[in-house]
């Protein structure tokens, strides 16, 4: 009889706490940084999905192993932030044929920026991060650098730049902890997001 009366106090603890909760930040929008931090979440796993799914090991290339799945962080020509999803076919590249397309959505490409052959009617306007989410700052640091996050057939992480040349499989592995910051434009509010070694999990810590 006691252990269900305290089980009943805390059941109504916890309703109440709920209640109270919803008076805590009345008719707030939601936070446009948290808005871009879950989607760049959702949007490396998917990367780290499509590279688990496509194996890109070929004995017959050399260079296989460059051609692996990556999220990719810049700006476009205008100074806004994006990022796309692709394979890199060419060095240095990214072509229209190399971007994912959005599986909800298959004639749009899973990308915020302008390259190569990429116009604007292919692009993912909530992907343009500087202008849908007004994010004024993306940068990767810790064991972890350059601009692009890149994953192989079993979800393990790497960390490159666009212009990194690839020499072996298992160049720049992430070996420890990888963050991705974002910032908004005036650089007054913060959000960081961790990739784990190893199983490249990707989650918000703060």
């Amino acid at each position: 009889m006691k252990k269900a009366f305290t089980l009943l106090e805390l059941v109504f603890v916890v309703v109440i706490i709920g209640i109270l909760s919803t008076f805590i930040n009345p008719s707030f929008g939601p936070d446009p940084l948290n808005q871009a931090a879950n989607q760049i979440v959702s949007h490396i796993r998917y990367t780290q999905h499509l590279a688990m799914m496509d194996n890109k090991f070929d004995p017959t290339d050399r260079w296989w192993f460059r051609k692996r799945w990556r999220i990719y962080f810049d700006k476009n020509s205008d100074n806004t932030y994006g990022y796309t999803i692709y394979r890199a076919s060419q060095y240095n590249k990214v072509f229209k044929t190399d971007v994912a397309k959005n599986p909800l959505n298959t004639n749009e490409l899973l990308t915020g920026l302008k390259e190569q052959d990429i116009e604007d009617k292919d692009l993912s306007k909530n992907m343009i991060i500087g202008e849908a989410y007004g994010i004024g700052d993306v940068t990767l640091y810790g064991n972890c650098g350059g601009n692009q996050l890149m994953f192989d057939n079993v979800g393990r992480p790497y960390f490159l730049s666009k212009s990194t040349s690839i020499v072996n499989p298992t160049q720049s592995l992430i070996t420890g902890t990888c963050n991705l910051r974002l910032k908004n434009e005036d650089g007054s509010k913060q959000i960081i997001i961790r990739i784990e070694k190893e199983t490249g999990y990707a989650h918000i810590v703060s």
